[in-house]
């Protein structure tokens, strides 16, 4: 008798439906590492030793967004009502990761958690 596979085609049925959800979160990615570019010049213009980490961050956050918007560009659709609360959720998560780099690369010696509480 040859395997249920009903359970991996559910996970993929699941993935298409995640997939736009990541798309738009990658568009958002990328207007967050614009945001960025406000502390990077302002550190860059106050000679701040803090330079590096948000100019690291910033093209950190904008590579991984255009990676992630392009992979997922064929995913585009109309979110619906319940997809928006993954899509907090997920920003949430992910704009407090980006939020914690800049500390964690400029502080020596911080824990990632220690930067991102």
């Amino acid at each position: 008798m040859p395997p249920d596979d009903s359970a991996g085609l559910l996970r993929l049925i699941d993935m298409y439906k995640f997939l736009p959800i990541v798309h738009v979160l990658s568009r958002l990615g990328l207007l967050f590492s614009m945001v960025l570019a406000v502390p990077t010049l302002m550190s860059y213009f106050f000679l701040d030793n803090a330079f590096p980490a948000f100019a690291y961050t910033a093209l950190a956050t904008t590579l991984t967004s255009c990676a992630v918007w392009l992979l997922t560009f064929h995913f585009r659709r109309e979110l619906r009502p319940r997809d928006g609360f993954t899509l907090v959720l997920m920003l949430w998560l992910a704009f407090a990761l980006v939020a914690a780099m800049p500390i964690y690369i400029h502080i020596p010696g911080i824990s990632f958690t220690d930067a991102f509480f």
